[in-house]
């Protein structure tokens, strides 16, 4: 998602599929946090200093309101609840090392 207009590609294909949320991998940003557009939210966590890795979640407005809380663990790991009825939804995202990758990437 670090090139132009990749951010609006995906909210429109989050509109397309009717999607509530989705888990996103290697966005290539720096920081962490909440980013609000058009129809939807983004929650992410990514590297402080570089472009790569990155993890987040992509949230329609229509369940917006049921975000209880979003916690960027690492640049490879962050987690969301959402409220449910009868008790809420824990949803974790972990970005992997490919088999080729150095055990030293992964920490």
């Amino acid at each position: 998602m670090y090139r132009a207009g990749a951010l609006k590609t995906l909210i429109n294909q989050l509109s397309a599929y009717k999607a509530d949320i989705v888990a996103l991998q290697e966005i290539s940003w720096t920081g962490s946090g909440i980013l609000e557009k058009q129809d939807c939210t983004l929650f992410y966590s990514y590297d402080n200093k570089d472009h790569i890795l990155g993890t987040g979640f992509l949230v329609s407005k229509r369940i917006r309101h049921l975000i209880v809380d979003f916690k960027p663990v690492t640049p490879r790991i962050c987690t969301l609840r959402i409220r449910g009825n009868f008790f809420n939804y824990s949803f974790v995202n972990d970005h992997v090392s490919t088999e080729i990758s150095d055990d030293e990437d992964f920490f």
